[in-house]
């Protein structure tokens, strides 16, 4: 739900990029098109960007050899990793030229684990901060929703908090820019960042938002749900009649179905 949602964004205009810390390409089922920036062009760029790669390819330690992950299912299904077919090509070729033993790679998934340096990392900086900052031809983005994360990783941190001055400094139009949806309550040290903290479901979340956006599509079968959850509103991002009622708080929680909610974070 919450991935056909993007696309439904995407075909109406409404979506710049989607940046995601996931690895089994839902994006890309759900229509989005996927792929590790291997250029620094901005303009090359896929709608959906896998911050850690994807499961989709398979790679060689040792000769860094690329393979689809499609074709080593029954060896992975096994339990054992796949050779090499790149590896075990230049071994045949040594054995022909009666040269030493070549010891053979085996291809892991090609992602980017915790700690571990991103292949692509110059490429991917350059176009987050494009993507920040736009262009003579490209507007910055006006709303940055981060949803189910706990931004623990630094990089991934460091791009939510330039993506969120990017936002707030965009120009005028209203409403929350910067929001935090999660099951988990925002981080102490994120309060600032966000406009708004959203404590749900994602794809129950997506749902209100097609609704309010209108969108309706064949593929959506589940029918609308309540979103009973809380949100945590500054005071100060009210409108001013309403926050002069609100005397000596710097905080209110409403239900996510109270007026105030949902014309406010998506007009």
């Amino acid at each position: 739900m919450f991935h056909l949602a993007l696309k439904m964004l995407d075909e109406r205009g409404g979506l710049r990029r989607v940046y995601t810390q996931n690895i089994d390409m839902l994006e890309s089922k759900a229509g989005l098109s996927v792929k590790v920036p291997q250029t620094s062009s901005h303009k090359q760029a896929p709608r959906c960007i896998p911050l850690h790669g994807t499961l989709e390819t398979l790679i060689c330690h040792k000769c860094c050899h690329v393979s689809p992950m499609h074709l080593h299912i029954s060896t992975l299904s096994s339990g054992h990793l796949p050779l090499c077919p790149s590896c075990e090509r230049m071994e045949h070729e040594r054995q022909k030229s009666n040269k030493r033993p070549w010891t053979l790679g085996t291809l892991f998934p090609n992602v980017v684990l915790y700690g571990e340096t991103h292949p692509t990392a110059d490429h991917l900086g350059r176009c987050i901060s494009h993507d920040a900052k736009g262009d003579v031809n490209t507007s910055k983005p006006d709303v940055l929703l981060v949803a189910g994360t706990s931004l623990q990783v630094p990089g991934i941190a460091n791009a939510v908090r330039l993506f969120a001055e990017a936002v707030h400094t965009a120009g005028p139009g209203g409403g929350y820019r910067s929001i935090y949806l999660n099951h988990k309550p925002l981080p102490s040290q994120w309060e600032g960042v966000f406009d708004a903290s959203i404590s749900g479901d994602l794809q129950i979340f997506a749902q209100h938002l097609l609704h309010f956006k209108g969108i309706q599509d064949d593929k959506i079968e589940t029918p609308y749900i309540p979103f009973g959850h809380i949100l945590q509103i500054p005071v100060a991002n009210l409108p001013p009649d309403v926050a002069s009622l609100m005397d000596g708080q710097e905080n209110i929680l409403l239900n996510v179905q109270h007026p105030l909610y949902i014309p406010k974070l998506f007009r």
